[in-house]
């Protein structure tokens, strides 16, 4: 975290929520869009990491991407 949070705010991203040793959220430059990252002892096996999205018109944004 200690490096991660220095590193976001260089893409300009803002901090919010800064919950040490283990979580930071920041807000996007460019709407109201949000990135977390969360410390964890090891990474996760399988699949590994997972970065996702949410929307509340999921619809209407997947229009107009296509």
């Amino acid at each position: 975290m200690d490096r991660s949070i220095p590193f976001c705010q260089k893409l300009e991203l803002e901090l919010i929520v800064a919950a040490a040793p283990h979580y930071a959220r920041f807000v996007c430059p460019d709407g109201s869009s949000t990135f977390s990252i969360h410390k964890v002892e090891a990474l996760p096996k399988g699949d590994g990491v997972h970065v996702y999205f949410e929307c509340n018109n999921l619809d209407e944004k997947v229009a107009a991407l296509l």
